[in-house]
């Protein structure tokens, strides 16, 4: 019975120590972890693809063509006033009578006169009429013709000239007049009676000397319905114009101004032009 009793007792002990183990254990407070903060993973970045850059086809530039060579506009050439001139005079004369042409005329408006080798010309009053003298004794078509003009007296707008290919029609004359302005211009004009119609129009030029005490040298290269005309041996212009073929020579002056205006022609010569 004590055996049975202190088996009781024994088996109570043990349970008690057991218990108070269990409650020593139970009231033992866990550490405390603290929160494991999961390391937030990072999303991968999206990884950029680098999409490999294709270098940019060049254009291939355009093919410039090369322009095509333009050959320069020749420029006319000025025209030789000794063309096919020969050698051959077809007219000349001194002015000193031994010609057989006096080219005397003479009326209220003007006067001509040759003397001492040169034609002397001069206004008697100013009323803008010209006057001209010639001879038809002698006629020509083709040529080169040319003669000095030395100016005594004149006034910028005063006019003296020759003519050429003159002829007479039922009474009237008609003819080229080749002039110049003692300002310094030329013009060509074709005399049809009592008219003159315009053919070049007054044209200024270096080449000609202007003013009183001037000289000028006029030359006309003539050939069929070609002209052209030069001062002191200087081109000027040229023209084309068929209504007359051949005919005489004459001068020509115009006052318009003070009345008094005075000159002299001297050492004309008319040359052969051929083909």
């Amino acid at each position: 019975m004590f055996s049975r009793l202190h088996f009781l007792i024994v088996l109570c002990l043990s349970l008690l120590v057991a218990g108070c183990a269990v409650l020593a254990q139970t009231s033992t407070p866990l550490p405390t972890a603290a929160p494991t903060v999961a390391a937030a993973t990072e999303s991968p970045s999206a990884t950029l693809e680098l999409i490999p850059t294709e270098a940019p086809t060049a254009e291939p530039s355009p093919t410039v063509e090369p322009s095509p060579t333009v050959a320069p506009t020749a420029v006319p050439a000025t025209p030789d006033p000794n063309l096919n001139v020969t050698e051959a005079i077809i007219y000349a004369d001194n002015f000193d009578g031994k010609s057989g042409w006096f080219w005397t005329f003479s009326d209220e408006v003007a006067e001509f006169e040759a003397k001492d080798g040169q034609l002397n010309a001069q206004t008697k009053q100013t009323n803008g009429s010209w006057r001209f003298v010639n001879r038809e004794e002698t006629k020509a078509g083709d040529g080169q013709v040319q003669v000095k003009a030395r100016v005594v007296d004149c006034s910028a707008d005063d006019e003296y000239g020759f003519m050429f290919r003159g002829v007479i029609e039922n009474e009237a004359i008609h003819s080229y007049v080749f002039k110049l302005k003692c300002n310094g211009a030329a013009r060509v004009e074709r005399l049809q009676g009592t008219d003159m119609f315009l053919l070049l129009d007054w044209a200024a030029s270096p080449a000609i000397n202007a003013g009183s005490g001037a000289e000028n040298k006029l030359l006309v290269w003539m050939f069929k319905d070609q002209f052209h005309f030069y001062v002191n041996d200087q081109y000027l212009f040229s023209l084309t114009d068929s209504t007359l073929a051949e005919g005489f020579y004459g001068f020509y002056l115009r006052d318009v101004t003070a009345g008094t205006m005075s000159l002299a022609f001297t050492e004309m010569v008319v040359k052969e032009v051929k083909p």
